[in-house]
């Protein structure tokens, strides 16, 4: 018999990078698939009907020289609440409408929800205007086109 016994020699420390590798390039395929698969599925997500984002939102006016932020908070489909916030005594005393007036307009600005259309009293048309304008700024902010 004229058999020769054959040795083979496997490096170890080969196959293991060997095998690491072809580990590495099919998690690598696998992640690859699983992203692109669920790109697919984002991009098709129904689109919101919302009219504003939700939040609280604020204005700046200044009457003489007298600072008045106006606050408004809104959700998705709804203006909740219009507020002064930060009014100086010295507006309340050279202003004495201004509050009642505020009121009034907000009142009619959270209820039809929009500030087309608002009417205000003659007597305060000056100070009925630049409220409107601050609040029409602030729901600018939030409005969603």
């Amino acid at each position: 018999m004229n058999s020769q016994t054959r040795i083979i020699v496997i490096k170890l420390k080969d196959l293991v990078y060997k095998v690491l590798l072809v580990i590495l390039a099919i998690v690598l395929i696998l992640f690859l698939i699983i992203s692109f698969s669920n790109k697919s599925t984002e991009t098709s997500a129904p689109v919101s009907n919302s009219k504003y984002t939700a939040g609280v939102y604020s204005s700046h006016v200044t009457l003489n020289g007298n600072p008045i932020d106006i606050q408004i908070t809104v959700d998705k489909d709804n203006i909740n609440n219009i507020k002064m916030v930060n009014v100086s005594e010295s507006v309340s005393t050279m202003y004495p409408l201004i509050q009642s007036s505020f009121d009034e307009i907000a009142a009619k600005v959270c209820e039809t929800g929009s500030t087309k259309n608002i009417t205000y009293s003659a007597e305060n048309k000056y100070t009925s205007t630049i409220l409107l304008k601050a609040i029409e700024s602030a729901l600018a902010k939030c409005t969603i086109n």
